[in-house]
């Protein structure tokens, strides 16, 4: 399977809205990557470490929430979404398996743990 199918799999698993919509969205607010390995989805955000809350429509972001993120070969995904995310940010964010829960990892930290 390519990285669109893998994530449209998950999109249809757990999303609300196809994974088109998705994709459409991140042209006009975010970040599409679509290759046949790899597959991304992202967004600036500023993210408050106190409250762990985001605000999706900053002007001041401070971090890049991976929305939706596919690898269809056995390449560290998070490794390959950094290298190619145009601007570091002081966070990088995600949420597993639909399950709402964020996790959080400063940007150098995480570079450093997944060897870049």
């Amino acid at each position: 399977m390519t990285a669109y199918e893998i994530a449209n799999k998950w999109q249809l698993q757990y999303g609300d809205e196809s994974l088109q919509e998705r994709i459409d969205w991140h042209k006009e607010f975010g970040l599409v990557f679509i290759t046949k390995k790899l597959f991304i989805l992202a967004t600036e955000v500023y993210y408050n470490t106190e409250e762990e809350d985001l605000d999706m429509f900053t002007l001041y972001p401070n971090a890049w929430f991976i929305e939706l993120a596919a690898s269809s070969d056995k390449m560290t995904p998070i490794k390959e979404v950094m290298r190619v995310l145009p601007t570091k940010r002081e966070w990088v964010l995600w949420c597993r398996d639909g399950i709402n829960k964020l996790h959080s990892y400063n940007w150098d930290k995480l570079a450093r743990k997944v060897g870049l």
